[in-house]
């Protein structure tokens, strides 16, 4: 709904909390109250989980966020651990992230994007590659890239100038690969897929495709004896 005692005073956006007596609990604030004016809006409600955007004033910039609570609405913004109040919350339509999820995350537009694994939602958190803590972060962004499994092949290295490892994965939060000829797991800034795609499939899906087939040829011979 939007809500105002006076014809003088701005529409606040807001979420209906008690019927009788009607009372609203307006965005941007932690207690609800009685109104004089009270309009339907049409606005689709909240829910919690989902991606929203929100500021407290038209000369911020919007922050992308999660909502936790619906009343009073509380959001966490991206790259903080506590939700608050906002005056102006907005849908976005963006997926909600997934735990497990592959994602592209960093603080700021001067530092480059880090690959990652989404640990949390509420607040949102994510494991970086090479990274064996998670962390929130201002910028989250999907990827498309699917997830890891245990026991995929996989390619690391830690820079630019490093040769590529071949390795299997061991873990999957914080990301953890064993390379070849090694006998302890590491985590690595980079880890691509053997053949390059996003299928991720695992080393151990065509030997079970195999067996199959082997399991097949054999039926078909005694079926043929």
């Amino acid at each position: 709904v939007r809500v105002r005692d006076s014809n003088s005073d701005g529409w606040m956006a807001g979420t209906v909390s008690k019927l009788m007596p009607l009372r609203v609990f307006p965005d941007g604030q932690t207690y609800d109250d009685v109104f004089i004016h009270v309009e339907h809006t049409s606005e689709a409600a909240f829910h919690v989980g989902e991606r929203v955007r929100v500021r407290d004033s038209n000369s911020d910039g919007w922050m992308a966020g999660t909502v936790s609570q619906l009343m009073p609405l509380k959001v966490f913004p991206d790259g903080q651990t506590y939700d608050e109040v906002f005056i102006h919350v907005e849908h976005t339509g963006e997926a909600a992230f997934q735990v497990g999820e592959r994602v592209r995350v960093r603080d700021s537009n001067k530092y480059g994007w880090m690959a990652g694994t989404v640990s949390e939602l509420i607040p949102l958190k994510a494991f970086p590659d090479g990274q064996t803590y998670d962390e929130v972060f201002i910028h989250v962004e999907h990827t498309g890239e699917a997830a890891f499994q245990v026991g995929e092949r996989v390619r690391v290295r830690d820079s630019n100038s490093d040769v590529w490892m071949a390795g299997t994965v061991s873990k999957l939060m914080p990301l953890r690969v064993f390379p070849d000829g090694q006998t302890y797991d590491e985590v690595f800034i980079h880890v691509k897929r053997e053949d390059g795609d996003n299928t991720g499939e695992s080393f151990a899906q065509p030997l079970v495709r195999g067996a199959y087939l082997l399991i097949m040829c054999a039926n078909l011979l005694v079926m043929n004896v």
